[in-house]
């Protein structure tokens, strides 16, 4: 944009600021430049791309965190259950040992009335 060369400063300098948009045709200041429709439309534009982005992330970031959630439960389980089978063959293994020492205390309890 070229400024013109005008004789008055004060009247280039107030056209200027009108032909720009910062003083209204009725000639009362305002603080900033007086947006167009153009210029709005490319504000809410991007507010409404912003808040998109923020929600697909917030989204995808929510999806994610349940996805690792679940996966960790899974394996939370996985480790119950093999602890649980474990302890389940202890016992097994616990009973079977206790069933042959009673067999072997009952042939003893039996050797021994024999002998009495």
């Amino acid at each position: 944009m070229t400024v013109p060369i005008v004789a008055n400063p004060t009247t280039a300098t107030a056209e200027w600021l009108r032909g720009n948009g910062y003083v209204p045709s009725e000639g009362r200041p305002t603080f900033g430049q007086i947006g167009n429709w153009h210029q709005w439309q490319e504000i809410i534009g991007v507010t409404g791309v912003f808040v998109l982005i923020t929600v697909v992330l917030s989204i995808a970031i929510v999806q994610l965190a349940s996805t690792w959630r679940a996966k960790a439960a899974l394996a939370r389980e996985h480790e119950y259950r093999s602890l649980a089978e474990k302890a389940v063959r202890s016992q097994e293994e616990t009973e079977r040992q206790l069933r042959d020492v009673q067999g072997r205390l009952r042939s003893i309890e039996h050797v021994l009335k024999e002998v009495d």
